[in-house]
């Protein structure tokens, strides 16, 4: 307990000698944090959008003009029983004629002499299943049926979709780890200058035979409180911006979960912890350090 508590100190007193430094490396920190906090809202709210988007990606099965009604009953029961299929609705050809009214208006009787239009299923995927390669499967699983005669949905939407998806991700992945490593450098630095200062005083706890926790621990505490500060200051200034965010564009907006403001201030920890590991790799300053 007392060895903590002496690293506590130390740690402190260090960000105290080094109050430029410390406060460089806490707003760089902070502002790495909010910046991959922003990807993150922008990403999860384009993801639950693409999403919104993927439910309104139909699957319309049109059937032959000849098909018996037990044909399409067991057409109907299969599609119920499909691990792919999250709902369906059968449009027979009476109702395909008043939809097709309803485009129309009156203008329908001068075009239309008798009902050509043909039966129906109109589908709604599975969210895991809307993709170009399970829409594929399912639109050959469909054509298997004797009743089916074409499959229609937009190839080119899904694709475009899972696209955008991919695309969004990637950028999250490669924001956060640039920003975590400018992070990372800068904290490392921060420490070598504190372990610089304070070289003589080091030398002699190595001569009175300090051990390595006594030695490296007030920098790693020093830098875990660096790396907490910056995520608790970015945590706050996310949580102003996304406030004031959705009072001008509305509450439904902006969606994040709560306990992102808690990884952030967990994740800048991370970063202090990592970046004081990396200043003591290499060549040691001084023989106990290693």
């Amino acid at each position: 307990m007392s060895t903590l508590i002496f690293c506590l100190k130390d740690g402190l007193a260090g960000l105290a000698r080094s109050r430029l430094s410390a406060a460089i490396t806490i707003s760089t920190i902070s502002i790495s944090l909010f910046l991959i906090g922003v990807f993150y809202v922008l990403s999860t709210n384009f993801v639950d959008l693409i999403a919104e988007f993927r439910k309104k990606v139909m699957v319309e099965v049109y059937l032959f003009e000849d098909v018996s009604n037990d044909a399409i009953y067991n057409l109907h029961a299969t599609l119920r029983q499909l691990e792919e299929v999250d709902s369906v609705r059968f449009i027979s050809k009476a109702d395909a004629l008043d939809l097709f009214r309803k485009t129309y208006e009156d203008k329908y009787e001068d075009v239309l002499e008798s009902n050509p239009l043909p039966a129906s299923f109109q589908i709604f995927l599975q969210q895991k299943y809307m993709n170009p390669e399970s829409a594929k499967k399912f639109e050959s699983k469909m054509y298997k049926h004797s009743a089916v005669e074409d499959v229609l949905y937009r190839k080119g939407v899904i694709a475009r979709l899972d696209r955008y998806s991919v695309s969004i991700n990637i950028a999250l992945i490669v924001s956060s780890i640039g920003l975590g490593l400018l992070s990372l450098i800068l904290v490392a630095n921060n420490i070598k200058l504190t372990l610089y200062a304070k070289r003589r005083i080091v030398e002699t706890m190595e001569l009175v035979g300090a051990t390595r926790l006594i030695i490296k621990g007030p920098f790693f505490l020093q830098a875990m409180i660096e790396g907490g500060l910056g995520g608790f200051i970015a945590s706050f200034f996310l949580f102003s911006a996304l406030k004031i965010a959705q009072l001008m564009i509305g509450t439904q907006t902006i969606i994040v979960e709560h306990t992102m403001h808690g990884g952030l201030v967990l994740l800048g920890i991370l970063y202090g912890t990592l970046g004081c590991a990396i200043a003591f790799q290499g060549k040691p300053i001084y023989r106990n350090l290693a």
